[in-house]
This record gives C-alpha cells, structure tokens and sequence, in this order.
C-alpha cells in the first residue's frame, strides 16, 4: 500500500477551461465552461472562488473545483491579453453552478474584432 505523503495527494491541478466568445457592435461576450461534455476530463459538479479581474486590455480568471470524474481538486486559471480595448467600469461577469459568462463592453462600439486576445510572442520574450 502506498501513503501518500505532504500536499501531492491535495494540490489541485492546474486547468485550462474551454471558452467560446461571440460579439455584436457594442459588447463582446464570453463563456467559460468547466464541463465541455457531460462526463469529460475537466467538468466539475459546482465552482468554488470564482474570480474574474477586467481591465482595459486584459482578463484574468480563477476557479476552483471537484471534478465528477474520481473527485480531483482542479483550479481553473485563464489570462488573456485582449485584442481591443474594453470599458472594464461597464463590463460585468455572474456565476452559475458550472459557467461563467463575461460581458465586456467595446472601448470603440462599432468595431469588429477579428480576435478576442492577442496572439504569445513567437520569440519567447514575453511580450
């Protein structure tokens, strides 16, 4: 029998989650999803911590969880530099049981964003 010993048993696992995004001329949307299919790798039965932090040209995400599948600890975290600017002061986000749903007002209503987040330097420089 193996003991499993200091925090390796309760240390969450750090997880991506799926996000999908739409827009129309005046607000950018998102959703944040922690259970893509009904049993799938990462979907979780509740959040826990949920935090979201919008400013001008960021958004930045953090949640915790149980997973259904075999009850790992998962921490959710999401930074993404945005394409365009927002009005954060106007832009919101609520919580359900297993999503959440970012509204992020365009800086510039009228413009199409061909992309929600600028793209990692290829370089490596870290920006």
């Amino acid at each position: 029998m193996q003991v499993l010993q200091g925090e390796a048993h309760t240390k969450a696992a750090v997880v991506a989650p799926a996000v999908q995004w739409a827009q129309n001329g005046s607000q950018v949307s998102l959703a944040v999803r922690f259970s893509p299919k009904k049993h799938g790798p990462v979907s979780v039965a509740s959040l826990e911590e949920p935090r979201v932090l919008l400013t001008e040209k960021h958004l930045s995400f953090s949640a915790a969880g149980q997973s259904v599948n075999g009850g790992k600890r998962l921490r959710f975290e999401l930074e993404l530099p945005l394409a365009h600017a927002i009005d954060a002061g106007m832009s919101h986000w609520t919580t359900e049981r297993t999503r959440i749903t970012v509204t992020m007002l365009k800086a510039e209503p009228g413009m199409h964003w061909s992309a929600l987040a600028t793209p990692p330097p290829q370089d490596g420089s870290g920006g």
